[in-house]
């Protein structure tokens, strides 16, 4: 009796031994997996889910994490895309992967969410092969479903009901609304969504993935109002400058000065101001308003966060004003820190000879390149400068010697003989 109790005391310690490792061993590949998921090595962290599935499958969160990193693999594509099998290998994944997370946990609703988003993606592909004529997009209009769309609409309405907070959730069944053409329901949906969570970026429609239609636009700004009203004062001048950036991308540039302005009136910090003024700034050039573009970069500048970007920007609207002098020395001074912006230099030295500053400008030109093989823009540019500027001879002897010693390059053996054909 006692050996057995012995063996079977061995026996659980074993089991207990080999659980221990199991569990160990999933961790470790689980927190891998999350690490190169966060490193955009969507791949690796599709792998090492999938090892940590096979280690514990009991785990909703595991297959929720293999939906999404598919999910990731199947929009970040390797140069010539996927083929029409590997596809539909990571679609099949999705849909497993979400599918068993919500069969181990009913209440989860982000991976409701991923099957509504899979079975509209299959929807959308049954349209482009066999077409839409408008009797089936009136059916849809009405409520009556092709299946794939059905089962999207099923599932993103568990999700919202399982999380009614959720303006993740909602931005899924706005989707499906809108691919259904229930337009009304899909208006109300994306204000609802706007509402609950006003900083676009963490949308979406928001992230530049897609453009929403007009009448989408208008629903959504009301709604991000709506949600500004209650948001906190530390964060509305953020939430602001995110609403102006969305209306700014969407065309609506009334609406994205009046947020670049309340986030400028709302910002607490220097470098809250920094942002709001680049902001406004770059709204009154969409809009054509230079003196109010010039203003707000002479703002950007007196924060101190400039940076050479900005101060390039502020270079070009000079230049644009007529303000050749000033322009001449912004760009300049941003050509120094952009020292790889070939563009930069020419417009630089473009500004600068506008403004009489001739010997600058040669020299924006010349110190732009060491060989004229490395950089033959560069090398053009100077050679239409010195045209320009009556120095033709100068021109002339200098792309000779280019043609000869790059025997190699025809452009330059082209350009000594055009200006030497031209010469008096």
């Amino acid at each position: 009796m006692l050996r057995v109790f012995r063996a079977a005391c061995l026996l659980i310690l074993a089991l207990l031994g080999v659980r221990a490792w199991r569990v160990t061993m999933y961790d470790a590949e689980f927190r891998a997996a999350a690490r190169a998921y966060d490193e955009r090595r969507y791949r690796i962290a599709l792998e090492r889910f999938e090892r940590a599935l096979d280690l514990d499958p009991s785990d909703p969160l595991v297959w929720t994490w293999i939906g999404d990193a598919a999910g990731a693999v199947r929009v970040n594509p390797p140069p010539g895309g996927w083929t029409a099998d590997d596809e539909a290998r990571l679609l099949d994944r999705m849909w497993s992967a979400y599918a068993g997370a919500v069969l181990r946990l009913p209440c989860e609703s982000w991976s409701w969410s991923g099957l509504a988003d899979v079975a509209l993606f299959r929807a959308g592909e049954i349209d482009a092969d066999r077409g839409v004529d408008l009797d089936a997009l009136e059916r849809r209009a009405r409520g009556e479903l092709d299946p794939w769309r059905a089962a999207a609409l099923g599932a993103a309405m568990i999700a919202v009901e399982r999380k009614p907070s959720g303006f993740l959730e909602l931005d899924v069944l706005a989707k499906v609304y809108e691919s259904a053409g229930q337009s009304e329901r899909a208006r109300e949906t994306y204000r609802a969504s706007a509402r609950r969570m006003p900083a676009p970026s963490l949308h979406e429609w928001g992230r530049g993935s897609r453009r929403l239609p007009d009448s989408l636009v208008d629903e959504v700004l009301l709604g991000l109002r709506e949600g500004l009203t209650r948001a906190p004062r530390f964060d509305l001048s953020r939430l602001h400058l995110e609403v102006g950036r969305f209306a700014l991308a969407h065309g609506r540039l009334a609406e994205a000065r009046q947020d670049m302005e309340a986030a400028e009136r709302a910002a607490a910090t220097t470098h809250e101001r920094y942002h709001a003024l680049r902001g406004r700034a770059e709204t009154a050039e969409a809009m054509g308003d230079l003196a109010g573009a010039l203003a707000a970069w002479d703002g950007v500048v007196a924060t101190g966060h400039e940076t050479p970007g900005d101060l390039r920007q502020r270079g070009l609207v000079l230049q644009r004003s007529g303000r050749a002098t000033d322009a001449c020395v912004a760009l300049r001074t941003a050509s120094r820190s952009l020292e790889g912006d070939d563009a930069l230099r020419v417009v630089a030295a473009s500004a600068c000879e506008q403004a009489g500053e001739l010997v600058i400008a040669e020299r924006l030109l010349r110190d732009g390149f060491v060989d004229p093989g490395d950089d033959p823009t560069m090398a053009r540019a100077l050679l239409d400068f010195y045209e320009r500027t009556g120095k033709r001879r100068t021109a002339v002897n200098l792309a000779q010697s280019w043609a000869r010693n790059h025997p190699e390059r025809k452009d330059f053996e082209a350009w000594a003989e055009a200006l030497g054909s031209d010469s008096p």
